[in-house]
């Protein structure tokens, strides 16, 4: 059941809205974004994993199964500092399709809103699951802010 809407696109969970500004915002779209992609796949992730060999031999599994397309990677903003959910799913709407991995077994929070926006919009959806991509075809469980920062403590990312 939709309990928020973002860009007329229903999610089952909210998010809080953290501006950013204008400049910013206009860097990370350049640093993330091509004009002249054809194919774009957007690589939802935890922040965990982003800089990790895991995240380099993950985007090279996607780059192996979906031949041409270029993998849109939120790890890649770096020192660009974005807290605003609706910038991901911005980045999530410009492109073709999603590939989504978990942590722990567990889809975070914010890849879950990621994952389930690609899926309400129509987008093709992805689970990378042991170097193989298995299409999905219904929007799976995920944890909620609270729980994805419990986790997120108790497997050493938080404090």
């Amino acid at each position: 059941m939709a309990v928020f809407e973002y860009r007329n696109v229903p999610l089952s969970k909210g998010f809080d809205r953290i501006p950013t500004d204008a400049e910013t915002v206009d860097r990370a779209v350049a640093r993330m974004l091509r004009k002249n992609d054809e194919r774009r796949v957007y690589f939802a992730h935890p922040q965990p994993l982003y800089g990790t060999d895991q995240e380099k031999a993950d985007i090279a599994a996607i780059e192996r199964s979906l031949h041409g397309a270029r993998v849109v990677n939120p790890g890649d903003l770096g020192d660009i500092k974005i807290r605003d959910m609706g910038f991901y799913l911005d980045m999530v709407q410009e492109c073709d399709a999603l590939v989504f991995v978990r942590l722990n077994g567990k889809i975070l929070g914010g890849v879950g809103l990621e994952v389930e926006f690609a899926f309400n919009s129509g987008k093709e959806v992805y689970e990378l699951d042991g170097g193989k991509l298995v299409r999905i075809n219904a929007v799976p469980e995920y944890l909620d802010r609270e729980d994805t920062v419990a986790l997120l403590k108790e497997l050493g990312f938080r404090k």
